[in-house]
């Protein structure tokens, strides 16, 4: 027996439904916007350390820790990141890894090599 309460153009009655479960967050994101939540918080109510930066004898390093910044964000916008900025690093080291797996460079290799830039980058008396 038909329902009479439906229009044949309005389907079954449970349309409605249907498209506002698929909007609802899975279990597992739910789990992780939470464990984010909860990490915020306990970050929050820690005191603050004061931050102790490296040298910087060229007075470059804030504008490279922007530029940084900046393919981090890129990098969450364009992945739909839903976790932070540490996340978000991992997550773009790892691509970054395919990508050198893709065009034949040594990961490990360039890694060495930024590590001595930084070195270089930060050598100086601390103030």
């Amino acid at each position: 027996m038909s329902n009479p309460y439906n229009h044949p153009d309005q389907g079954d009655g449970m349309d409605l439904y249907r498209s506002r479960e698929a909007d609802l967050p899975s279990p597992a994101q739910i789990d992780f916007e939470m464990a984010q939540y909860a990490a915020r918080v306990a970050a929050a109510s820690e005191p603050r350390k004061e931050l102790v930066l490296p040298p910087d004898p060229e007075g470059m390093n804030e504008a490279r820790a922007e530029r940084a910044e900046t393919v981090i964000d890129a990098y969450m916008a364009a992945d739909d990141a839903m976790g932070d900025d540490v996340t978000s690093l991992v997550d773009l080291l790892a691509d970054l890894r395919h990508w050198c797996d893709r065009h034949q460079v040594s990961f490990e290799d360039a890694l060495a090599s930024s590590y001595n830039h930084y070195q270089a980058e930060t050598e100086g008396e601390s103030e």
